[in-house]
């Protein structure tokens, strides 16, 4: 990979990341990368109500990923919880080549 290249899309995703319209286009991107991932859950963009100034998302309950006491309690292993986590964002880098900058 051309690190240099994927450093400056960050860095221009960021920035652009700004405008909800392309913050909600890269949302979608991220889910469509991540189909079959039964791991990873990415909220559909409610377009019919989303602006330059609002992103609007499906509702999709869950804990922070931080809050170690509530993952464990929901019978989820945290050290599993980190792996996929670090997974996911190796993916993004390494195989898709696209890093969405403001994962929720």
């Amino acid at each position: 990979r051309d690190w240099i290249n994927m450093y400056d899309q960050q860095r221009r995703l960021l920035y652009r990341e700004i405008e909800y319209i392309e913050e909600a286009k890269n949302c979608d991107l991220f889910r469509t990368n991540f189909e079959g991932t039964p791991w990873v859950k990415v909220p559909k963009i409610r377009w019919d109500r989303t602006t330059n100034q609002v992103v609007t998302m499906e509702y999709v309950p869950g804990v922070k990923i931080s809050d170690k006491k509530k993952i464990e309690a929901m019978g989820v292993d945290p050290t599993l919880v980190a792996k996929r986590a670090h997974a996911a964002y190796m993916t993004q880098l390494c195989r898709h080549g696209f890093f969405h900058c403001d994962t929720h």
